[in-house]
């Protein structure tokens, strides 16, 4: 249940570009960390501030689990994940905002508590390099 929740927060949060497929071949899990991340924020619609760079423990590329493309998971660290589980379970069906530097790139609807990392998926592989790019700084 937990990961459907993940899953399902991320495909609210970026949409469902394309397809369901296999993981690609070239997606392996790889552990790549930003150290510090530049310009992450995860708020509430009311412009509370639940996460930001100072918060990110690690970014990891993952297979995105609905179409063949790679994915970023984002752990927060305990607390901001703790911050992240206690908002969201007490605002079901209340709005969040997620940006990447100036850009807003989701405001996806809360519909379960998010227990775990968030995962970022794009409409295309491109996209979701540009969202490492941007997040990471390369």
């Amino acid at each position: 249940m937990r990961r459907t929740r993940v899953v399902v927060l991320a495909a609210i949060v970026f949409g469902l570009w394309g397809c369901a497929g296999p993981p690609p071949a070239t997606a392996k899990n790889e552990l790549r960390t930003c150290a510090p991340t530049h310009g992450f924020v995860l708020a509430t619609d009311s412009a509370t501030t639940l996460a930001t760079d100072a918060d990110v423990a690690e970014v990891r590329d993952v297979p995105d689990p609905e179409k063949a493309q790679p994915a970023l998971s984002i752990r927060l660290s305990d607390a901001a994940a703790a911050r992240v589980r206690q908002y969201t379970a007490e605002h079901i069906g209340e709005h969040v905002v997620i940006s990447l530097g100036d850009r807003v790139v989701a405001r996806p609807i809360v519909r379960d508590p998010v227990d775990g990392p968030l995962l970022v998926t794009g409409s295309s592989a491109d996209d979701v390099a540009q969202m490492r790019a941007r997040l990471c700084g390369s």
